[in-house]
């Protein structure tokens, strides 16, 4: 009985972890980015043409026009315009759910990792 219970659950455990390495293997696209973000010191808004970050702190909001989008693997790279001068944000760690994502920084950027959550 002991046995069968074990095979049971080891069976059930296996499918519950194959299907969440799934999940992270499907490949990202435009419905995991877009729409709006929360961290604790922003809520960001990304469509296919626009950033819009509005700060908490000072309640100001800042938009940015999208050259384009680039999905490679687990990772999002957000390519935007700061006036003329062409900038990038990439967004990785995608929960399984695609309801948590975070912000990587790149290597000598003084912006930290941050988290955000669908809002």
């Amino acid at each position: 009985m002991r046995r069968k219970f074990l095979a049971s659950f080891s069976a059930c455990l296996l499918a519950f972890v194959l299907l969440l390495i799934a999940a992270e293997a499907q490949a990202l696209n435009y419905p995991d980015i877009l729409g709006k973000w929360c961290s604790a010191t922003a809520r960001m808004t990304l469509t296919r043409d626009t950033m819009s970050i509005f700060l908490f702190s000072t309640k100001k909001n800042a938009s940015f026009r999208i050259k384009n989008y680039e999905f490679a693997g687990p990772l999002v790279t957000v390519n935007w315009y700061d006036d003329k001068e062409l900038s990038s944000s990439t967004f990785g760690e995608f929960s399984a759910d695609r309801r948590i994502i975070f912000l990587q920084p790149d290597k000598g950027s003084n912006i930290p990792r941050r988290e955000y959550r669908r809002c």
